[in-house]
């Protein structure tokens, strides 16, 4: 919800750029670089949407969303333990999550030796 305002922006210059390819009027480079979120997604929905940012920027701000809860599930299916509270003080992890295991990690993947267990 705090992107919400992002809807009311323009297309970037690599989505530019990117339109442009989708209509023909630069060449496509053979490679894989962004080839899901850019050729792809953009090839798939000029026809729909046209040069209208607004509904690209609202499918893309709902596939971030499912994206989260995506991996909200998944890491609380690893055993993430999510609390807006401190942690306790020998896992000074402040904010995100630790995984339960036999070793307990940060929201940024480095291992916590002192809460190894």
């Amino acid at each position: 919800w705090t992107y919400r305002a992002a809807l009311g922006s323009f297309f970037s210059p690599d989505d530019l750029i990117l339109l442009e390819r989708t209509q023909g009027l630069r060449p496509a480079l053979p490679t894989f670089w962004r080839y899901l979120s850019g050729d792809v997604y953009f090839r798939a929905l000029f026809p729909v949407f046209r040069s209208n940012p607004l509904p690209y920027l609202t499918v893309n701000w709902i596939l971030h969303g499912f994206n989260v809860a995506l991996l909200y599930a998944w890491t609380r299916r690893a055993g993430a333990v999510f609390s807006p509270r401190r942690s306790p003080p020998d896992c000074s992890v402040r904010r995100g999550f630790s995984i339960r295991s036999s070793r307990r990690w940060s929201a940024w993947g480095t291992c916590l030796p002192s809460c190894s267990r």
